[in-house]
């Protein structure tokens, strides 16, 4: 895999870290993310938000270049201990993860692996409005196929990467007894 991923470490001050932290603790979280066979919570809606549509859009389209774009999706992902994601790609062209829990111990996993696979981009309609057909392109699994990067779960850390990689969010340990936080923007390229 020679893709791109970007990785930033303290990307945003203390103060704003903790303000994602609390709002998304606040947000409304439903058991309908993943999939049918395979759920866990999900914040949905955020772009509805203006704390997250206009300000933090604004510092991580500056932070990350994101240059000529559409947001097409923002929201969050919960997991907890045995939560663990399937393969998948994303809609847009391109994702932002935000790792937003306030302490994170390597030990609790949770981590972020990318496997050495790629999937159709959607390039969604001539407008760029994205719709669901990207969720037919299941992860078949091959004995080809394996885990090739994994980026460690970091409070406060941004993870900037093409659409099109299958990757997943590993479960948090049984250790862990709170709620996993992942704030995701899914971004539509011109």
């Amino acid at each position: 895999m020679n893709v791109q991923i970007d990785v930033v470490n303290d990307l945003f001050e203390k103060k704003l870290h903790d303000k994602i932290f609390n709002t998304l603790r606040q947000s409304k979280w439903t058991y309908n993310g993943g999939s049918k066979n395979n759920p866990f919570w999900h914040a949905d809606f955020l772009e509805d938000n203006e704390f997250f549509s206009k300000y933090l859009h604004d510092i991580i389209v500056k932070k990350f270049n994101i240059v000529n774009s559409k947001c097409i999706r923002i929201y969050a992902n919960g997991q907890t201990a045995g939560m663990n994601g399937e393969p998948h790609i994303d809609d847009g062209h391109v994702t932002f993860l935000y790792f937003a829990n306030q302490i994170w111990n390597v030990n609790w996993d949770g981590h972020l692996a990318f496997l050495n696979t790629s999937g159709k981009m959607y390039n969604g309609d001539e407008y760029g409005n994205v719709g669901r057909d990207w969720l037919a392109c299941k992860f078949n699994a091959s004995p080809d196929d394996e885990i090739e990067k994994v980026i460690a779960y970091k409070p406060n850390r941004g993870v900037l990467f093409p659409s099109n990689l299958f990757h997943y969010a590993m479960a948090p340990h049984r250790f862990f007894t709170g709620l996993r936080m992942s704030l995701a923007y899914k971004f539509f390229l011109y």
